[in-house]
């Protein structure tokens, strides 16, 4: 199955569904695709649900997706991923977060948003 991509403009934030399977290259795509249309659309915060999208094959897709996460948005933009509790182990986050993104990875569409509200971000 593949990872399909929708976009909705939201109150003050680009909000991304992404649903189906998580496979390297089709998330970088992805990522890059979500990062330059918020560029595109002029958001410094953006909304991705994933709680579609399977986990991943092998643990070393996470790392992969952190970079491209860092890689992507950079330090510019806060990104708040939804994803299921079970399969949230923070290590999306953390690569991402060390590489310098503004990042979060939680189970709920109000701790995201939360987060994404000005001066509340780490």
């Amino acid at each position: 199955m593949a990872l399909a991509l929708t976009f909705n403009d939201a109150d003050g934030y680009l909000l991304a569904r992404l649903e189906g399977e998580w496979t390297p290259s089709a998330l970088s795509e992805r990522i890059r695709c979500i990062a330059s249309t918020a560029q595109e659309r002029g958001y410094e915060r953006v909304l991705v649900d994933i709680r579609e999208m399977s986990a991943p094959a092998r643990g070393f897709y996470r790392y992969i997706a952190g970079e491209d996460v860092a890689k992507y948005f950079g330090t510019s933009v806060s990104v708040a991923a939804v994803y299921r509790a079970e399969l949230i182990d923070k290590f999306v986050e953390n690569v991402a977060v060390n590489r310098g993104a503004r990042f979060i990875v939680v189970p709920s569409f109000e701790e995201a948003l939360d987060w994404l509200e000005p001066g509340n971000r780490a």
